[in-house]
This record gives C-alpha cells, sequence and structure tokens, in this order.
C-alpha cells in the first residue's frame, strides 16, 4: 500500500510540475508574441569567468534588445519564462535536452513584437560539445545570419583562478560589488597546464566552426578597461542606436593575481619562457 501511495505521489508531483510549465510558458508565450521575425539574432559564444553574465545583463538593458543567459545549461535553463524554483525542472531539462532545435525555435528566435531589434543568449563550449546539444551546435553553425560574439578572456590564469573560487563559494556572480573574504588558491602547474591548454584548443575549435559568420571579438580585459568602448562596439554590430548601458554586477575579486594563488613563484617558474608566460606579471 505504501508503495502503491509513494508511486501516485511521484505521478501527481509529475503532472503538478507539468500544470505549472505549461502555463508559465503559456503566459511567455502571449506576453512576447508578435509577427517580428526580422530582428538580429546573435549568440555570446565564451565561456565561464569569462564576464558573460556582466555582458549579458548589461545588453538587457538596452530597450531593443531581449538578453537571454544559459537557456543551455547542463542543469538549469535560465529562461525568463520559468520561475527560480522551475529552472531546474527535470521535465523541462527532458524536453529540452530531447529537442535543443525545437527548444530553441520555440522559446528563443520566435516571432516577437516590434520593440525587440535583437535576440540572443550566452551559450559555452561545453554546452555545445555536450552529445545532446551536437545538433544545436550544427543549427547555429549552419544558419550564419546568427551573428556571435566571441568573448574570451585573455589572461586564463585569471579565468582559472576565477573558475576555482566560483566552485568553491558557490558564488558565480557578484552583485552590487558584494566581494567574498578571499584567501589565496593552491593550483599545481599540471592543473594549470591542463586548464591552458584546453581552453586554448577550444578557442581555436570554435573560431573555425563559426568562420563563416559575422563575429565581434571581445575580451573581459577590454570590457573591464572601459565597458562604454565594448558596448559601444557591439551596437554597432547590432545595428543598434546607442544607449548607456547598465548593469549590477561587479568584479568579484579584489586579490592581485599575485595574491590569489599560494604558489604564485612556482607557477611563474614552471610556465617561464613558454606560450603561457604572459599570463603571469612578472
Amino acid at each position: 500500500m505504501l508503495n502503491y501511495l509513494g508511486k501516485l505521489g511521484v505521478k501527481f508531483l509529475y503532472f503538478f510540475d507539468f500544470a505549472l510549465y505549461k502555463n508559465s510558458e503559456k503566459l511567455w508565450l502571449e506576453e512576447t508574441s508578435g509577427e517580428n521575425n526580422g530582428y538580429t539574432k546573435y549568440i555570446i559564444l565564451t565561456t565561464a569567468r569569462s564576464g558573460s553574465n556582466w555582458l549579458a545583463k548589461l545588453l538587457s538593458s538596452h530597450s531593443n534588445i531581449l538578453s537571454l543567459a544559459e537557456v543551455f545549461h547542463q542543469e538549469f535553463i535560465y529562461h525568463p519564462m520559468l520561475s527560480k524554483d522551475q529552472k531546474g525542472s527535470l521535465i523541462r531539462l527532458s524536453a529540452r535536452n530531447k529537442t535543443p532545435v525545437k527548444f530553441l525555435k520555440h522559446f528563443v528566435y520566435k516571432n516577437y513584437s516590434s520593440i525587440h531589434k535583437a535576440v540572443g543568449f550566452k551559450v559555452f563550449f561545453e554546452h555545445l560539445d555536450r552529445k545532446e546539444n551536437i545538433s544545436l551546435r550544427e543549427y547555429l553553425i549552419d544558419n550564419n545570419e546568427i551573428k556571435v560574439i566571441f568573448l574570451t578572456r585573455e589572461n586564463q590564469l585569471s579565468s582559472c583562478l576565477s573558475l576555482l573560487r566560483a566552485r568553491q563559494t558557490g558564488q558565480w556572480i557578484g552583485p552590487k560589488g558584494q566581494v567574498n573574504k578571499e584567501s589565496p588558491l593552491d593550483l599545481s602547474p599540471v592543473e594549470a597546464m591542463n586548464y591552458f591548454d584546453g581552453q586554448e584548443s577550444k578557442r581555436r575549435r570554435y573560431k573555425d566552426y563559426f568562420k563563416g559568420h559575422e563575429i565581434l571579438f571581445v575580451t573581459y580585459e577590454q570590457m573591464y578597461a572601459d565597458i562604454n568602448v565594448v558596448t559601444s562596439r557591439i551596437l554597432k554590430f547590432f545595428e543598434l542606436p546607442g544607449e548607456t548601458l547598465t548593469s549590477e554586477f561587479k568584479k568579484q575579486s579584489k586579490l592581485s593575481l599575485r595574491n590569489s594563488v599560494s604558489n604564485y613563484e612556482e607557477l611563474a617558474e614552471y610556465f617561464k619562457d613558454g606560450i603561457y608566460e604572459n599570463f603571469f606579471d612578472g
């Protein structure tokens, strides 16, 4: 009897969850419906800890841009039609993963009202490398009218340490200038080399994949040096009027690289005179 009741409970939760999802989907589609499909389609093609949350949020502050986040994240669907509690629903993830191109067409590159002149989302190299997203990757590559913002972080030691710290603290974004109490991290030369080589390989591969597209190359360092210059370039790339773009996200770590890793001198010596020497300030 208990086993039977348990199965009934699972079925009830499933149908309740599915009903919530369908209602959220219906409301979002109704609120954003229109006849406009001539807008600029784009992706922010990047990897973790490269400033993509910051950039996506900046773009969303433009009156003519619909900027979505990681709609193809492995564990969540970061989409405005879903509440915080719904983003990780296994029902939604299963449906998206089964037909990612259909999801893209139905929930991202659909018809909108005329206010939207550019619509896009951010996607990591790692997202597109997953088996369930190969068809999505091929679709994006084949549709070369999709513009690409190729966002990287020049100093891969910075991105590696930022990734390690985010995993350690669980804080992936830094709203309103909040900064965690920080202590130096440990990073072995082999771990660093594997990360650097992996990132270089992915960048080369994805540059080649999307070579038939209009691509705007942007770096985290350029954003940090003068975000207004970068956003101006992007708006010209989208052929949109200039606006001052804003975001509450801030740089999380305030430590210098030398003070961010406990064995900095060991790493600097290990990579001295090599292709990654410039990640260290000498």
